[in-house]
């Protein structure tokens, strides 16, 4: 419904406008009827009013003044301008002071209802748009536990919520192409909102779906993703019966999608799904296929072939038993029995060839798969063997370049800088870096502040890009990149989860 205003100095042209709006538009509020401009604008401080049909030429203050007037004051208000021939030029200037429409005098009825019924399509619309940035400002607060944002919620409960990685940094293009189809009505024609997230995508929906249906929307989902090149991995959450629940769901599906992604699982994950997987793979340790003291003893003979024979078994058992793992517990393992070969071969008066100041925990985290894990452990096994001649120290410039790293990561570090300091070319210095630390320099560098800002980040009063600075970032912007492609999550994130 459209609350109308008529303002033209002929007494006869606005009874004529108000039969017409009357006859053919009952469900319009006619709010007011003047001969005056001046009073209109009277009118306008006292009623809402969504449109204004005006004439130009009026003898106290013209169309043209008065629709600056509205275009100032009321700028969510619409003008139409109604007016002869003889007036046009008149008409072409409240166009430019933002008219948004003109009719010419004598107008008919359906010219003036097909102006009327395109304005309150687009103030639909318009209204549609910002209840939905709205609704997906307030799902975003919601979800990253703003407790204010639980009690703004309207609408019927309880829900559902899904979570979907696409395995992009950036999800704007996944999100649109969603929203398309959705919009469109091709896809997911049950679901209430669609947002992006930290990365992700979620989706609610209302808790009227059963199982089946909802997982096979959100299987159609994968597919088109796929069909576009995208690998996606979905969690869904279970039903929420009020908006305070949602940050709960919320975290339930993360565990399920990063479980799903992790173990690239072909379908999306419920919590049945997920329960079944996790209790199918507690019988099984990754302790039980590596048997450290069986591989302690070929890396102190340096026999590579047999260390490699054992290594690639091991990994084999386990792909043989065709689980999906718990990520957490799975890279738990993985390091508690890296961290024990280290002091295997210790105790038995060896240094491992791999270098100390590698932080096995950020590279473990680092695996985003299953199959990248497995990749790691056979390369760490690898890496520490020792060589038959004997044990290969690290050559010192390395040492000298990880050194000065560590101490002085705030200042700028470039290749070449370094590569100067040690008096070496920057290729060969990049090749040498490479070989010994397992990572590029700059990967390297990045690493070292990103373990540094994470201790800074425990003093809740330094704001993220103040971090950034103290750290050696220029950008905050770049630094919550890099943040987030070696933690998961990111600074501000990481904060909270300190609190």
């Amino acid at each position: 419904m459209l609350k109308l205003l008529l303002v033209d100095d002929e007494s006869a042209v606005l009874q004529g406008l108000t039969h017409i709006l009357t006859q053919y538009c009952p469900n319009y509020d006619i709010v007011g009827a003047t001969q005056h401009a001046a009073e209109a604008m009277q009118l306008l401080m006292a009623e809402h009013v969504d449109c204004v049909i005006t004439d130009v030429k009026m003898p106290d203050i013209d169309g043209v003044e008065l629709t600056k007037h509205i275009r100032s004051h009321y700028p969510d208000t619409s003008v139409i301008v109604h007016s002869g021939y003889a007036d046009f030029e008149f008409v072409r200037e409240t166009m430019k002071h933002g008219a948004c429409d003109y009719l010419l005098k004598p107008s008919n009825y359906r010219s003036i209802l097909d102006i009327l019924h395109q304005i309150e399509k687009r103030r639909t619309e318009e209204s549609k748009q910002v209840e939905e940035i709205a609704n997906q400002k307030l799902l975003r607060a919601t979800l990253s536990g703003e407790k204010s944002a639980s009690t703004a919620w309207s609408g019927p409960w309880p829900k559902r919520l899904a979570t979907l990685t696409a395995m992009v940094r950036d999800t704007d293009h996944v999100t649109r192409l969603l929203k398309d189809r959705w919009k469109a009505g091709v896809l997911l024609k049950e679901m209430e909102e669609l947002v992006a997230h930290d990365e992700h995508v979620i989706m609610l929906f209302p808790a009227g779906l059963n199982e089946d249906q909802l997982l096979s929307r959100l299987n159609s989902v994968r597919q088109l993703l796929q069909s576009h090149g995208y690998a996606a991995y979905i969690g869904i959450g279970c039903r929420v019966d009020a908006p305070d629940e949602l940050r709960r769901s919320y975290e339930e599906c993360l565990r399920r999608m990063d479980f799903a992604s992790f173990n690239e699982l072909p379908a999306a994950l419920n919590g049945a799904s997920y329960d079944a997987h996790m209790e199918k793979q507690k019988p099984h340790a990754f302790g039980d296929y590596f048997q450290i003291q069986e591989l302690g003893k070929y890396l102190l003979k340096g026999d590579s072939g047999k260390l490699k024979q054992l290594s690639d078994a091991a990994v084999s058992e386990l792909e043989r038993l065709r689980l999906a793992w718990d990520p957490k517990r799975l890279k738990n393992d993985v390091l508690k029995e890296t961290l024990l070969l280290n002091e295997y071969l210790r105790e038995h008066g060896a240094h491992p060839a791999h270098p100390e100041w590698i932080d096995y925990a950020d590279e473990v985290k680092r695996q985003l798969t299953f199959r990248d894990l497995m990749r790691w452990v056979k390369h760490i096994s690898a890496s520490l063997l020792l060589r038959s001649d004997g044990e290969e120290a690290v050559p010192g410039y390395i040492q000298t370049t990880v050194r000065y790293v560590e101490e002085n990561y705030m200042e700028e570090l470039t290749l070449k800088s370094l590569s100067d300091k040690v008096y070496l070319n920057p290729w060969y210095f990049s090749t040498q870096f490479k070989k010994w630390m397992n990572v590029s320099f700059s990967e390297y560098v990045n690493l070292v502040r990103v373990r540094m800002a994470k201790q800074l980040l425990r003093q809740k009063d330094l704001k993220v890009y103040e971090v950034a600075e103290m750290v050696g970032f220029k950008d905050a912007a770049y630094f919550s990149t890099v943040f987030k492609h070696l933690e998961r999550m990111s600074p501000k994130d990481y904060q909270k989860t300190l609190s």
